[in-house]
């Protein structure tokens, strides 16, 4: 694994999902007294999926997958995109600080709720996020533009199939807000340019973790676009 911040593998513990992963030629490996099973290799888009796209009807399942597509989008790319478009070029750096700052304290409230006992832990988190965002605004510490935009950017998180990779969205979109902050929209292309190189470069057990899009395949690329129907075999 080393430095890579993506997952490379998958981990499920529902038989189905990884009965479909051996049918597709891909290995899993079984720990003795986990009931979580490790499968390789995968692919970023293996990953977004997730089993509720394939329990429901391939219209529904094309909706729900398109639904939550998106709100990984939206996880990354609300907050930075948002201060491109009102910054008008140049970027406070006490505005800047707050963006980072609200989001640095959304994620010390996840990690606060990891520690905290089952039985108080959503109660806890919602009471702290109301309250500390409430006294953060009435204190003028905080904007209700700051607030709004990065709480739905983390709620898109939350959409994300694999736990793994929305921890890796969450800091790849702090390290973005930084890069647009000092540099706009040239930190923006900066970013993807090192980003898309460090990603094709990606090769976990020889099989490149951006297929299908790169190497490119377009019937693939559909097929996780868009759920086709199975159609029968034989008679």
């Amino acid at each position: 694994q080393g430095y890579n911040p993506f997952p490379l593998v998958r981990y499920s513990e529902r038989p189905d999902v990884v009965a479909t992963h051996i049918l597709h030629g891909h290995i899993a490996i079984i720990c003795d007294t986990s009931s979580s099973v490790m499968m390789l290799p995968t692919t970023l888009f293996e990953i977004l999926e997730h089993v509720e796209e394939h329990r429901q009807t391939p219209i529904i399942g094309t909706f729900i997958r398109l639904i939550r597509c998106s709100a990984v989008l939206i996880s990354i790319y609300l907050v930075p995109l948002w201060l491109l478009l009102t910054s008008k070029g140049t970027i406070d750096p006490v505005f800047l600080g707050q963006v980072l700052l609200v989001e640095l304290a959304i994620e010390l409230l996840r990690i606060a709720t990891i520690h905290t006992p089952t039985s108080l832990s959503n109660a806890m988190g919602m009471i702290a996020a109301v309250l500390l965002g409430q006294f953060a605004i009435d204190l003028g510490i905080f904007s209700e533009e700051i607030l709004l935009f990065c709480a739905i950017g983390d709620v898109g998180g939350f959409a994300t199939p694999n736990y793994e990779l929305s921890l890796t969205n969450k800091y790849l979109k702090i390290f973005l807000i930084i890069f647009v902050g000092f540099l706009g929209w040239i930190g923006f292309v900066i970013y993807h340019v090192i980003l898309i190189g460090y990603l094709v470069s990606l090769k976990p057990f020889g099989v490149s973790y951006l297929y299908p899009l790169y190497p490119f395949d377009g019937k693939e690329m559909l097929n996780f676009i868009i759920r086709k129907p199975k159609t029968k075999r034989g008679s």
